[in-house]
């Protein structure tokens, strides 16, 4: 398992990072609307999303064969985990604004940063829009699993 002044190193790290990706996102909705950030900052989070979920798999493959590099291996999967967090957050983030506008948006906020992801499933649920629940629920797994991969090759990687 990670120890625990990593992990809080990793939620700070976190939790800087999705507030200037919010702010940033905040003022690409205000300047372009709502249908341009998803049609473009959507779809280019998607492709880096999957693009990643494949070399998680390969860095997986490398650290079977080659035991010294799994501790590499770990550092990348807490990294890419990372970006699916993030876009997770960014997806929530703009399903929520796009049907329920900024208060829907201040309300999941309120619950804290993570708090945005229940309201943007909400909101999805409640707009019928089925691709954004299966996009958040795939990055919701994506960031899981490479958060236990991670932890399981530390595991590995740690002398008994």
């Amino acid at each position: 398992m990670l120890e625990e002044k990593d992990l809080k190193l990793f939620i700070a790290g976190g939790t800087i990072v999705f507030a200037f990706a919010a702010v940033a996102l905040w003022i690409a909705v205000a300047v372009n609307g709502v249908e341009w950030v998803l049609a473009h900052i959507i779809e280019s989070e998607m492709l880096a999303s999957s693009i990643v979920a494949i070399i998680c798999i390969l860095i997986l493959l490398i650290g079977r064969i080659f035991p010294s590099a799994r501790i590499i291996g770990c550092y990348a999967l807490i990294g890419a985990s990372l970006l699916f967090w993030l876009s997770v957050l960014v997806i929530s983030f703009a399903l929520t604004l796009n049907y329920w506008g900024s208060i829907g948006v201040l309300s999941g906020l309120l619950f804290g940063i993570v708090g945005i992801i229940p309201i943007g499933i909400m909101a999805a649920i409640w707009q019928h829009d089925w691709w954004g629940i299966c996009a958040l629920i795939y990055g919701l797994m994506l960031w899981w699993g490479c958060i236990r991969s991670a932890n399981v090759e530390i595991d590995k990687a740690r002398p008994n």
